[in-house]
């Protein structure tokens, strides 16, 4: 037991080194930052507290969706998902993301509803599944304005033809894109050996083809736009940030560059990407214009924004959940 814990405390300690690295050559001193971060108007607060709360209120809503429709259970009430978000969340700011975000829900329908674990992993997967093919729909345009090959303004547009063609194939063809982006990530995912159920098996990937065969044209729909939701929330959270912080950048460039973080930050090589996703935010911020100053500030105080909002309403969802049963 004490070796398993070898490698997160490794991870964890990799993740501060890096954010140490930083402060350390840019020069920013560490004071500079925490006096931003106590100037920022207390309106921006509630507005982050609010986008922060819609954010897990549709990651709730569809992993309740996608649940419906691989369990017969109807009456599982609508707080255990807010409540087991939240503490997923809360889970996945201090272990490698995936695997603080899905044990905890797999954890939860397994102990308090009686459904498989084999089932709810792969209703867990699916939601994964819907992360990436966002985040793959929202790389093409942010290629092309990265690469210059078209400006900001055609680039976004790009993005929303790219978003209503994604809607519109996804209602006829879920099935078959969950398939191909299962495929390619279950390989990814042997080759890291990060989630042993992602590893091919006959039952597995029966259980699998049940659950996105299942899926009707409504609920494919309803279950990509909610991941849509939780992508532009993510987003707006913290472009809020960056204007609390007196940050000069428009949102279309910030709009556009954001899936590299939301990539790297996917990726989990740290708990919640620590140190790796504020590499990911100084470059983008840089590559826009803004001073290194400014660029650390916003990194530093995302983080600590970030954690504070976890905690508060992972202990408010706890207590309203408790008061509630």
């Amino acid at each position: 037991m004490r070796n398993q814990s070898y490698p997160k405390l490794i991870s964890l300690c990799t993740g501060f080194i890096l954010i140490g690295l930083i402060l350390y050559f840019s020069d920013v001193p560490f004071s500079v930052c925490i006096k931003s971060l106590l100037q920022i108007n207390i309106k921006y607060f509630f507005i982050l507290l609010s986008l922060n709360i819609f954010l897990y209120y549709f990651s709730s809503l569809r992993w309740a969706l996608i649940l419906s429709t691989a369990n017969t259970i109807k009456t599982i009430p609508k707080d255990f998902f807010f409540y087991y978000t939240c503490l997923a969340n809360f889970s996945s700011t201090f272990f490698l993301n995936t695997i603080g975000d899905a044990s905890v829900k797999i954890t939860s329908l397994n102990l308090e509803h009686n459904i498989p674990i084999n089932k709810s992993s792969y209703v867990v997967i699916i939601c994964l599944l819907l992360n990436c093919i966002i985040l793959l729909t929202q790389a093409v345009s942010s290629i092309f304005y990265g690469f210059k090959i078209l400006p900001s303004n055609y680039s976004f547009i790009l993005n929303f033809i790219i978003l209503l063609l994604v809607l519109t194939l996804f209602r006829n063809y879920h099935y078959k894109i969950f398939r191909f982006i299962k495929i390619l990530l279950s390989h990814i995912f042997y080759i890291f050996k990060k989630l042993s159920f992602w590893k091919n098996n006959s039952n597995s990937e029966s259980l699998f083809m049940n659950i996105a065969h299942t899926m009707d044209e409504k609920t494919a729909v309803k279950s990509i736009f909610y991941s849509f939701c939780i992508y532009y929330l993510n987003l707006l959270f913290y472009y809020t940030i960056a204007v609390s912080l007196n940050i000069s950048i428009s949102l279309i460039p910030f709009f556009l560059l954001y899936p590299i973080v939301f990539l790297i930050s996917a990726i989990g090589i740290t708990p919640s990407s620590l140190g790796v996703a504020e590499l990911g935010w100084m470059g983008v911020l840089m590559l826009e214009g803004v001073s290194k100053e400014k660029a650390v500030i916003f990194m530093i105080n995302q983080r600590l924004i970030g954690i504070a909002f976890v905690f508060i309403i992972t202990l408010l969802s706890f207590i309203f959940y408790h008061l509630r049963r």
